[in-house]
């Protein structure tokens, strides 16, 4: 479970960190090029002494490429068919969810336990927004939905506070970050993020 809730907080902060494309690439993976082209315009702009304002536009399309390429070669045992949605105002990301998969490595009553709830293939989807004030961001969870069924926020809630307690999640998604790249603001639209610097 750990894992699958990195995964979802994963789609804006992979490109936030900074992730970077190494090696050939494929026609296929043309528009994760993309993705990686104006992450460099963002290192650089952030580096320079005298960096004016910006204004990047990711694509949903392309997003999801570069999305995939970096799962592929980062390999999230459990989690596949990775799939994000730029929308007014909100994204939404879908998954398909090993769930035997995520949970091995815990506590074998744990393990036995969530195995023999949740055990084989489940999609999970996660709508939320990053709201993004003075160079701080903080995520909002909008929904969150287990094969079609809602998972109520105050069960998400505990979890949460479950794996930032038991030091098994790095960061609480529902606290305020410093935006890396000086971004000043991120506005979501029906199929792109715009980040503006």
């Amino acid at each position: 479970m750990v894992r699958l809730f990195n995964c979802c907080t994963l789609l804006l902060v992979c490109f936030l960190c900074g992730w970077t494309i190494q090696g050939n690439l494929r026609g296929s993976d043309n528009a994760a090029l993309k993705i990686e082209r104006i992450l460099q315009q963002l290192e650089a702009q952030t580096n320079s002494p005298s960096s004016d304002s910006g204004k990047y536009v990711f694509n949903e399309e392309d997003f999801n490429a570069f999305l995939s390429y970096r799962l592929k070669r980062y390999r999230y045992d459990g989690i596949e068919a990775v799939q994000v949605g730029f929308y007014q105002d909100h994204f939404q990301f879908k998954a398909d969810v090993y769930m035997d998969k995520i949970v091995a490595g815990r506590g074998a009553s744990e393990t036995r336990l969530l195995r023999g709830l949740l055990g084989g293939k489940h999609q999970v989807e996660l709508d939320g927004t990053l709201e993004v004030k003075d160079g701080w961001g903080t995520y909002r969870i909008l929904g969150l939905s287990l094969d079609g069924l809602p998972i109520p926020a105050l069960l998400l809630d505990s979890f949460l506070d479950h794996l930032i307690g038991a030091s098994q999640l790095s960061f609480d998604p529902r606290r305020r970050f410093l935006m890396p790249y000086g971004i000043k603001d991120v506005k979501f639209s029906p199929g792109r993020i715009i980040v503006f610097t």
